[in-house]
Order: structure tokens, then C-alpha cells, then sequence
């Protein structure tokens, strides 16, 4: 009898760490273990930005001031108290130093504020944007069985759709509407759909109660799933 309540102990013993194990292991395939990796993705790469700088660097910048349009549109962020901004100067091409409007994101502004927006496909070139909040995954929709190949590791492409949480109230000003609300709303890339969640204010503002579905390879490490390498 003592015998028997001792396996029975010991296999209970057995079956609990085995369900401990396999919870646990960071490496396995599994919606929680690629949902905490894109959540950790989405706080460096983050969605729901506006790339405010078009294809131009991060800042600080110097926007010469005969450039009027983007000058306005700038100067809605300093309004809303995302950017400050002072008198510059700027080289033109011919190297001739012209007047020009120097701009610094806030320490405000840096809560919603990213280096790493594409403006519009994924070999573009990354540039400075403003996102409308924080993104987190809402449902891994489904992942395909990791496979790999001499050489590689292993690799699994994950479908997801992500919500938003901790909203600003930014891109509620009239200002921010009437000038980086208009961006790319006309000429050749007015029709542009949004690349991993960034692109135009008026269409991220359009899809942000039901964002777009996402798909991402995650590779395997000895840390678990990352997206790069």
C-alpha cells in the first residue's frame, strides 16, 4: 500500500514538472511564447506611425524656411508640444548657407516618438514619425510549423493583429488634422496601404479600432524567437 502511494506520488511529482517544463521553455512554438516575442518587437519597431520627415533622417533637423508646407506641418508638433524649434541655417545644393528653422523633439514628444518608421515599402530608408499610442498584440491568428534549412535556424511565420493602447490626443488638434493629417492623402501615393501598421495619419486613424493583420518571421535562438538575427 505504501509502495503504491508512493508512485502515485512520484508520477504526480513527474507530471507536474513536466507541465512546469513545458510552459516554460521559451524556445517552444507556441502563441505565448510568439506573443510575448512580438510584444517585445512592437516596443522598438513600433506601429501606428506617421513618418513625419518623409524619406528625410531623424531628428534634430534643420527645415530650410522657403519650404513652407513642411514648415507648417512641423510647426503643428511644436504646437502640441512634441517639437521645439529655433532659428538655423541650412546649406542649399550650390552649398550657400540659407535661413532655416532647427527642430528637436520634446521630452513630451519622445513618448510617441520613433527613428524607425518606413515610409512606405520596407527597403525605404528608416525615418523619424510620431505614433498615435502604444501597440500590443490582440491575436495570434495562426503560425506555421518551424522549419529550417542547412545552415539556418529555425523559423516560423506568425499572422497577428495588434490593438492600441495608452492613445494620444495629438492627432486630435486642428492644426495636426489640417497639415500631418493631409499628408499623402493626394498624388501618387494617396492610395498607398499602410506598411506594418505606418503610413498616412488619415488612414492609421481609419483602421486603428480594427488594425490590419500583420505577418512576421520569427527565428530561434538560444534567447527564443526574434525577428532578426
Amino acid at each position: 500500500m505504501k509502495t503504491k502511494s508512493t508512485s502515485i506520488i512520484f508520477l504526480t511529482f513527474i507530471s507536474i514538472n513536466l507541465i512546469l517544463s513545458s510552459c516554460s521553455n521559451p524556445k517552444e512554438a507556441s502563441e505565448a511564447n510568439f506573443k510575448q516575442a512580438l510584444n517585445t518587437i512592437l516596443t522598438k519597431h513600433r506601429v501606428g506611425c506617421v513618418p513625419v520627415l518623409g524619406n528625410m533622417e531623424s531628428f534634430p533637423i534643420t527645415i530650410p524656411k522657403v519650404a513652407t508646407e513642411q514648415i507648417n506641418q512641423l510647426n503643428s508638433l511644436v504646437k502640441v508640444g512634441f517639437l521645439s524649434s529655433k532659428e538655423g541655417e541650412k546649406k542649399d545644393y550650390s552649398g550657400k548657407s540659407i535661413p532655416g528653422i532647427e527642430y528637436s523633439v520634446t521630452a513630451e514628444g519622445e513618448k510617441f516618438y520613433t527613428s524607425n518608421v518606413y515610409p512606405r515599402a520596407p527597403q525605404s530608408k528608416p525615418t523619424g514619425g510620431f505614433c498615435i499610442g502604444e501597440a500590443e498584440v490582440d491575436k495570434i491568428l495562426n503560425f506555421t510549423e518551424p522549419q529550417s534549412y542547412p545552415g539556418s535556424p529555425q523559423v516560423s511565420n506568425v499572422k497577428f493583429t495588434y490593438k492600441f493602447k495608452n492613445l494620444g490626443k495629438w492627432f486630435e488638434d486642428p492644426e495636426v488634422q489640417a497639415t500631418v493629417g493631409t499628408m499623402w492623402k493626394t498624388g501618387i501615393f494617396a492610395n498607398q496601404p499602410l506598411n506594418d501598421g505606418n503610413g498616412a495619419l488619415h488612414k492609421i486613424l481609419e483602421s486603428k479600432d480594427n488594425p490590419p493583420e500583420i505577418q512576421m518571421n520569427l527565428y530561434l535562438t538560444n534567447n527564443g524567437w526574434v525577428d532578426k538575427l
